[in-house]
């Protein structure tokens, strides 16, 4: 069984490397220095980049790689606050939250409506309780 994955495997391993050699092949090509090499020269050269190359564990992305172009002041906002409105984004970055999700903003605005509730209703009791009773009928005021 463990033969059947491998051997299934070996044509993944054997076009990774046949991309990593065409792809240097075609950098060397595209130098025009490299017109004066023979083929003999050029598969030697081509062979012993690639064999450097994956020992060193360098992949075909790591060649082809280019560097982005930088971002702007309006792409990062538009990138970092996504359709969120603008006084929401600046919101969240000041509390220290990041990117379009206000989920956590939101929770912590309710879970503080309800913390300033439980404070109103624990004030309004401690008051209540310190209220002197309402005065007992007065007698003078009914004589009989």
């Amino acid at each position: 069984m463990l033969a059947i994955a491998l051997l299934a495997l070996f044509p993944a391993f054997a076009s990774a490397k046949d991309e990593l050699d065409t792809t240097i092949r075609a950098i060397i090509m595209s130098d025009p220095n490299s017109a004066a090499l023979s083929e003999a020269q050029l598969d030697a050269l081509t062979t012993e980049l690639a064999e450097r190359a994956r020992q060193d564990g360098v992949t075909l992305g790591d060649i082809v790689w280019r560097p982005e172009t930088p971002v702007t002041e309006e792409e990062a906002t538009s990138l970092r606050c996504g359709n969120v409105p603008a006084f929401l984004c600046v919101l969240n970055e000041a509390f220290g939250f990041s990117g379009n999700d206000i989920t956590l903003p939101i929770g912590f605005f309710l879970t503080s409506i309800v913390l300033l509730f439980l404070l109103w209703a624990m004030i309004r009791s401690y008051r209540l309780r310190m209220m002197p009773p309402p005065p007992a009928a007065w007698s003078s005021a009914n004589p009989v």
